[in-house]
């Protein structure tokens, strides 16, 4: 399994999640005060762009929905 479908299977196994966002964020923040080789070793194992990217929606979700 390669780095984004890895990805996509953490993404979607949170999917609709009451904590989908909280997760997520874990994951892309988790790697801070490492140090640049366990960072490195991270963004082997997970698309952190990837990450962002289903943040962003959910903001964008979240935003509409507050309009409504």
């Amino acid at each position: 399994m390669n780095t984004t479908q890895r990805t996509q299977v953490i993404i979607e196994k949170y999917r609709g999640n009451k904590d989908e966002y909280k997760m997520l964020k874990g994951i892309l923040c988790m790697n801070h005060g490492w140090d640049t080789e366990d960072d490195m070793k991270l963004c082997e194992l997970v698309d952190l762009d990837m990450i962002v990217s289903r943040l962003n929606e959910l903001n964008t979700v979240s935003l509409i929905k507050d309009r409504l």
